[in-house]
């Protein structure tokens, strides 16, 4: 275990930019502007005359530097005070406002009560009270934060999502919305079947990496593709790697399949479909799945009703499977 007494060296390494930036930008400047208040110095003179408390003097008889201080004072109390006050009686608002919910957290963490029911999830429960169609999700997982009737491109990645309404699964957002790679108009149908699949086949890569997937935000497959073969040893392309996305896709959609989640399912809830939004930039829209999902099952080598063809698996190295 390394200590300051063992190698002395190397932490004063570490520590002497820091200690020059705070020497040069803090300490020099308060230490000189001391050493200045004992003077004449002005910046239209060239003459420096040591005059002692002189300045002090001035400054503590002078009538605007007391009303200065004054107001000073006033501003800091009063601002501290109501920040402290309506801060605190703020904090005690929302702890009464919240009693309720957290009491039926706590009852659903125990399940408790009708936190029983809570606990089985939003699909469970809504169906035991003979109301499906308020489910908002997809293969038992709700949505996030997106809603798919204002991004087209969300929509089709939840429906299509092998493990239910995942949104990292396809970011769709990044190009709809952020304009990463490059902008597309999140209310139209065009290219986001496209999109979609090549976001489903990279986030798939990247998360067989071990990677953090926010980390595309600033990188991508062609920047971690060195790192990825000086880890492993193995040689990959940005072509073989992308491809090995796309083979987790079709062996991930092939598991749904031999478990009975498949035909049918690549859907979302019928508000979504048929309610449109009704404010907002988005006003009258609706999620527009039948347009993309025809689109999406071709590029992606699919059969019409979406299932994984031989001829797909022949081309992945699944057809074994």
């Amino acid at each position: 275990m390394y200590t300051i007494r063992k190698v002395p060296s190397f932490f004063i390494s570490i520590m002497f930019p820091a200690i020059v930036l705070v020497g040069s930008f803090v300490i020099y400047p308060v230490i000189n502007g001391i050493y200045l208040s004992f003077t004449n110095y002005s910046p239209t003179s060239p003459i420096l005359n040591w005059v002692n408390f002189e300045n002090y003097i001035y400054l503590l008889g002078d009538p605007e530097f007391w009303e200065v201080v004054r107001n000073t004072l006033v501003i800091v109390f009063i601002s501290t005070l109501f920040a402290v006050i309506f801060g605190f009686g703020l904090a005690l608002l929302l702890v009464h406002l919240t009693d309720g919910s957290v009491a039926m957290a706590e009852k659903t963490a125990y399940r408790n009560g009708f936190g029983d029911q809570l606990a089985e999830g939003s699909r469970r429960l809504t169906a035991r009270f003979g109301q499906p169609d308020l489910f908002m999700g997809v293969r038992g997982q709700e949505f996030p934060a997106y809603d798919g009737r204002a991004i087209q491109g969300m929509g089709l990645g939840y429906a299509t999502s092998n493990r239910g309404a995942c949104h990292l699964k396809s970011y769709t957002v990044s190009p709809e919305i952020l304009g990463i790679p490059e902008k597309m108009d999140p209310h139209t149908t065009v290219g986001k079947a496209e999109i979609t699949k090549i976001f489903q086949d990279i986030t798939s890569a990247v998360d067989a990496t071990g990677l953090c997937l926010f980390l595309t935000f600033g990188v991508g497959l062609e920047d971690m593709l060195p790192q990825l073969v000086a880890a492993t040893g193995v040689s990959h392309t940005l072509e073989s790697l992308t491809e090995a996305g796309e083979r987790i896709w079709n062996l991930e959609r092939l598991w749904n399949e031999r478990a009975g989640v498949g035909k049918g399912s690549d859907t979302l809830p019928k508000r979504i479909l048929h309610e449109p939004i009704p404010s907002g930039p988005a006003k009258g829209l609706v999620n527009r799945l039948g347009e993309m999902l025809p689109e999406y099952y071709r590029l992606r080598g699919w059969s019409e009703k979406g299932e994984v063809t031989p001829e797909k698996r022949k081309q992945l190295g699944l057809d074994r499977v």
